[in-house]
């Protein structure tokens, strides 16, 4: 595969990317996350568009881990390891082409051997990561969790804090909890497929993000901070 084979590949596959994410936020029109601004009583049209993009973006990332395309991180290493032996195999041997096609050789071997070098790079990000239990859990919700945290602190411009609960009072409280409780209608009611993995009603919500909001000393918590501008 030439350098142009491989910058064409590439340029497909953004493409197809690209469609796809189009076609989702068609999905997503600005007018079904009112109810989100209006729990946090948003005005601004810049402000709204901000509140758009952010949980377009949130809503994309849930959707994307929902369908499972995102591997786990032992899945990801065994397919960088088999990238990287391949194109270590494809780069050392001799091709045995013809006279009049060698320099198509050495720009497939070199090409090879790029990628052999790229993806033992990302293996070894990988391997010398934090382990698994010092990294964001792989379950879809628990990371739009952290999703909507930020977006909330970003647009709203204060920390979001944990659901809270009141003595002889039922459910749950704060600023937060409405913003999720709003952006669990429209994630709901505009992606139903997704239904059968977010809770099944506002109070089981409130559970699940004071079961899973993230803790202390953890790479959700360092993700969530709260930096104001």
């Amino acid at each position: 595969m030439s350098e142009d084979d491989t910058t064409a590949l590439e340029q497909d596959v953004l493409e197809a990317e690209a469609a796809e994410r189009e076609a989702f936020e068609a999905r997503l029109p600005p007018r079904d996350f009112l109810g989100v601004a209006k729990a946090l009583n948003i005005r601004d049209p810049a402000i709204f568009a901000r509140l758009v993009r952010s949980l377009r973006d949130d809503f994309y990332e849930f959707h994307w881990n929902c369908r499972g395309k995102r591997p786990s991180r032992a899945a990801e290493m065994q397919r960088l390891r088999e990238l990287r032996d391949a194109a270590n195999l494809l780069a050392s041997g001799d091709l045995g082409l013809p006279l009049d096609l060698l320099d198509e050789e050495e720009q497939f071997v070199a090409t090879a051997k790029r990628l052999a070098t790229l993806w033992d790079g990302e293996l070894r990000e990988l391997e010398v990561g934090p382990s698994a239990a010092g990294r964001p859990s792989h379950d879809a919700f628990r990371e739009l969790i952290i999703c909507l945290i930020r977006t909330y602190q970003r647009v709203a411009e204060r920390p979001a804090k944990r659901p809270s609960s009141r003595r002889n009072k039922t459910g749950y409280f704060g600023d937060f909890y409405q913003f999720a409780i709003a952006s669990w209608h429209c994630l709901r009611e505009r992606l139903p497929e997704t239904r059968n993995l977010i809770p099944a009603s506002e109070g089981a919500l409130g559970e699940a993000l004071r079961d899973h909001w993230p803790k202390k000393n953890t790479t959700g918590y360092k993700l969530i901070l709260y930096l104001p501008k």
